[in-house]
């Protein structure tokens, strides 16, 4: 079952975060040669792909993996929208395993915001 975490970020700012992949028992997974992948959508149309977290896989043997997800100006999560209202999103993070089984690890809410400093 995926984790839920729900992220707040605002227009002019990037969010980034560590994750780790465990077993039941919370010994860590072995992810290498596995693929992990991250999509932001929109509440109301699902099948629109509103931006895409960069992720990277940092310490395979011990489970490790970064994501990032960049709202500053000019980058698509930041362009979504009308940039004086707040807008609720969806996303998931993704893991593809061995033999290509797909496993949802985190998902949740995004609640952007206005970015008021600018520069």
């Amino acid at each position: 079952m995926a984790a839920q975490l729900d992220i707040t970020i605002a227009r002019n700012e990037t969010w980034a975060r560590t994750f780790q992949v465990c077993d039941g028992d919370g010994n860590p997974v072995d992810i290498t040669g596995t693929t992990l992948a991250g999509q932001v959508k929109s509440r109301t149309d699902n099948d629109a792909t509103v931006a895409s977290f960069t992720c990277a896989i940092f310490n395979a043997a011990n489970g490790e993996f970064s994501v990032k997800l960049d709202a500053t100006e000019g980058s698509a999560l930041n362009g979504y929208g009308s940039p004086i209202q707040t807008e609720n999103l969806a996303y998931d993070i993704r893991w593809t395993a061995g033999g290509g089984t797909k496993i949802d690890l985190v998902r949740g809410k995004i609640v952007l915001l206005r970015g008021v400093t600018q520069g």
